[in-house]
Order: structure tokens, then C-alpha cells, then sequence
């Protein structure tokens, strides 16, 4: 089996990093993902599931490469592309462009949104909530039972909307290194990494056996452990189609 994880690379994202949440900090987070409530019903072509007006989306951003939308939940947002030469933009950047601390979803530079394995990264905002602060804590077992009872809908403009189960989550060091891996053979040596993924879970979903043997794309969505600025805890929750 040939997986290549990326050794000596970081699960970039962040918890927004300021020393005190101020009033004036507060309100910013909020305006800034209201602002994203509503660019979801410009980006909705119908009442289809998944359907995406990608022309009037891509009008406000170009880089926009998928839709991600978590059933269960309010998360239900659109995904940017980070590049080689600044990986980390959009942690502090909006949709549009402008210095925000929400900053925007976005997909590891390293990868792809059609890809085998995606690794989609998000802000976890204390207070305000909002980005991917539902799912901050479903590594825990109990949370994860809680809060993943739906599956996610990863829409791009070529491949359509895919329905991904939820397989697993954990917290880990943002140098975890397994998770990094983008590169496999085929379908056994990708079977293979999802097993050893498990093996590190702390949380997962029943019947996951069953789902390993059946996958053949994953999506991990990654974001902040803690409530405080600056920690290294990563929670990684891994689906899988």
C-alpha cells in the first residue's frame, strides 16, 4: 500500500486568534456570518436537494469550488479553493474578499474538491457560533450520536452533489499527520487509510466496518477543539461515500 502523508505540514485552521472577546468583536463575528446566511439563498437554484446556482455564485467569488451542507445542522456553506502561495487566506477572509474573523470554508491546497480524499477546513467561533462551531466537540462520542444524524451534501460544479455518511471524528494535534494523506493507489490502499483513521478515532459511527468496505471518496471537515485562542487541538470528523 502507498499512502504519502505530508510530513512536517500542519492542520492549518484556527480558532480566531485575539486575546479578548471584545463587544466590538462579537458583533463583527455576527455580521460576518449573517453575511453568509445570505449568500445561501443566492446560491439556490431550487428546492432540489443540493441544487446550486454555481453562475451566481461564482459572480461573487470565482474560487468558490463546492457547496457544503451538513443535514442536521445550519451549516450549509460555500467552499473556496487555498492555493500553494498563501494556504491559510481564507481563515481570515470572506467570500467576497474582505478581512473578516470568520473567515471562509475552504479546501486544503494540497487537494481538491472532486478528489479522493478532501480535507475541508473551518472556524470554530466561541459565542456567536456560526462557520463549523456545531461540530467542535463530536469527537466525543455522545456528540458525535448527538449532532451527525443526517449525512453531508458536498456539491461542486463537476461532480454534482454526493451524499457522504459520517464516519468518524477525533481531536488531535494540529501536526497530526494520517490525516494528510491525498494520494493512494486505488480503492484497497484508500480502504486501508480510512482503517487506520478509525484505529485513531475517538468517536464513530455504528456499523463503520460496513462503510469502509464500501467507500471510495471521503471528505474530512476540520476545525478548533477549544473555545480558546491559539490552542493546537484540532476536531477532525471524517465522511465518507
Amino acid at each position: 500500500m502507498r499512502m504519502r502523508p505530508l510530513v512536517g505540514t500542519v492542520l492549518v485552521v484556527t480558532g480566531v486568534a485575539l486575546a479578548a472577546l471584545t463587544v466590538p468583536t462579537i458583533v463583527g463575528r455576527g455580521q460576518a456570518v449573517m453575511k453568509y446566511e445570505r449568500v445561501s439563498e443566492v446560491a439556490d437554484a431550487d428546492q432540489n436537494e443540493g441544487g446550486i446556482d454555481w453562475d451566481a455564485l461564482r459572480a461573487q467569488n470565482p474560487s468558490v469550488v463546492a457547496w457544503c451542507r451538513l443535514e442536521g445542522t445550519s451549516i450549509d456553506l460555500p467552499v473556496c479553493q487555498a492555493t500553494d502561495e498563501d494556504p491559510g487566506w481564507w481563515l481570515a477572509n470572506d467570500l467576497w474578499g474582505e478581512a473578516s474573523p470568520a473567515g471562509t470554508p475552504y479546501v486544503d491546497h494540497r487537494t481538491g474538491a472532486d478528489a479522493r480524499h478532501a480535507i475541508c477546513y473551518g472556524h470554530h467561533l466561541p459565542v456567536t457560533g456560526g462557520m463549523f462551531s456545531e461540530i467542535y466537540r463530536c469527537y466525543d462520542q455522545t456528540e458525535f450520536d448527538r449532532i451527525l444524524t443526517g449525512d453531508l451534501l458536498w456539491s461542486t460544479p463537476m461532480g454534482g452533489t454526493v451524499r457522504l455518511r459520517p464516519l468518524c471524528a477525533m481531536r488531535q494535534d494540529m501536526s497530526y499527520e494520517q490525516i494528510q494523506c491525498f494520494d493512494f493507489d486505488d480503492d484497497g490502499s484508500f480502504r486501508e487509510w480510512l482503517e487506520t483513521i478509525i484505529d485513531d478515532s475517538t468517536a464513530r459511527v455504528s456499523g463503520d466496518e460496513g462503510l469502509v468496505a464500501r467507500a471510495s471518496r471521503a471528505v474530512s471537515v476540520v476545525t478548533c477543539s477549544s473555545d480558546l485562542p491559539g490552542q493546537r487541538d484540532r476536531t477532525i470528523l471524517v465522511f465518507v461515500a
